[in-house]
C-alpha cells in the first residue's frame, strides 16, 4: 500500500485525522482534474478495504475522506495522505484476541458531525474475545434534529449488524445460549425512545424502518444498556480525537503494538 503511494519515506504521523480542520466541500466551481479524481478513489478504495479488515482505527478518517471521492481538493488528498503517514508510524498495529467469549456491542454519534450537509455521524463497534470484530463508521443518511435522534439513528444501524452477528456466531458454534446482544449507548434519551413503545410527537418522524430496533429488544435480540461516555469506545468512530484520546480508545478496542523481526 505505502509503496503503491509513494509514502514509504514519508514522516509517519501518531494519528489518521487532523483535529483542527474541518474538511470541507469543494467550492461550487472547483473541478479537479480526472489524474487527481484517479489518484484519490484508488487511494481511498485501497484504505477502505485495509480499514474493514483488520484497522478499526482508521474508519473514521477513512469515511471522512470516502466523502470526498467526486471531486477532491487539495486539503482532502491531504487527509488521504495523512492516512497513509499514520499506517507507516504503525504497521506493526494489529488485533489481538484473550480467548474469551464475551460478546458485546457499542455505538455512538456525533450530532450534526458533517456541518456542511447537517448530517450527524454514526458508529457502531462489535467485540468479541477482548477485540473488536465489526465495525462502521459512516454520515447518516438523514438530518438528525437532536442528539438523541441521531444517537437513536446509529442505535438502529447497531442492531442491524447485532442481530447478524449473533445468528453468525451462533452458526459457527462461538456463542451459546439465546441471551440478548448487549449493546451499550451514552444517551439516555436515546435509550428511552428505544423502549418505549408508544408513539408520540418527539418521534413520530422518523422513519419506520428504524423502530427495527424496538422489535428486536421486544423479541430479546438486543438489551441497551446506558454507559458513562468514558467508556464509550464507539467515540473514535465519530470524531477526530486527540492523541492521547486516540490511543486510549483503540486500545480499548483490542490493538496491540506487536514485535516485528
Amino acid at each position: 500500500m505505502l509503496e503503491k503511494f509513494k509514502m514509504t519515506t514519508a514522516n509517519a504521523q501518531l494519528t489518521p485525522i487532523r483535529t483542527d480542520i474541518k474538511y470541507e466541500l469543494p467550492l461550487t466551481d472547483y473541478v479537479c482534474l480526472n489524474e487527481q479524481r484517479k489518484w484519490y478513489q484508488s487511494a481511498v478504495g485501497l484504505l477502505m478495504y485495509g480499514m474493514l479488515g483488520t484497522r478499526p482505527d482508521l474508519a473514521y478518517a477513512v469515511s471522512v475522506a470516502s466523502r470526498f471521492c467526486y471531486n477532491p481538493t487539495k486539503q482532502h488528498a491531504e487527509l488521504v495522505q495523512r492516512i497513509f503517514r499514520y499506517i507507516k508510524g504503525s504497521v506493526n498495529r494489529a488485533l489481538e484476541f484473550d480467548g474469551t467469549d464475551l460478546f458485546g456491542g457499542y455505538t455512538d454519534a456525533k450530532f450534526v458531525g458533517d456541518p456542511f450537509t447537517s448530517k450527524s455521524v454514526g458508529g457502531y463497534i462489535f467485540m468479541l474475545g477482548g477485540s473488536a470484530i465489526s465495525w462502521s463508521s459512516k454520515k447518516q443518511t438523514t438530518v438528525a434534529l437532536s442528539t438523541a435522534e441521531a444517537e437513536y439513528t446509529a442505535l438502529y444501524y447497531a442492531g442491524k449488524e447485532a442481530a447478524w452477528l449473533k445468528d453468525m456466531l451462533t452458526y459457527f458454534g462461538l456463542l451459546h445460549g439465546s441471551n440478548p446482544v448487549l449493546i451499550y449507548v451514552d444517551n439516555q434519551s436515546a435509550i428511552a425512545i428505544a423502549k418505549n413503545p408508544k408513539h408520540h410527537n418527539r418521534t413520530k418522524h422518523i422513519r419506520v424502518q428504524f423502530y427495527f430496533i424496538r422489535q428486536l429488544i421486544e423479541d430479546e435480540q438486543v438489551e441497551v444498556q446506558h454507559i458513562p461516555g468514558i467508556y464509550q469506545v464507539a467515540d473514535i468512530l465519530t470524531k477526530a480525537l486527540a492523541l492521547g484520546e486516540f490511543n486510549r480508545q483503540s486500545s480499548a478496542l483490542g490493538m496491540i503494538t506487536t514485535a516485528i523481526d
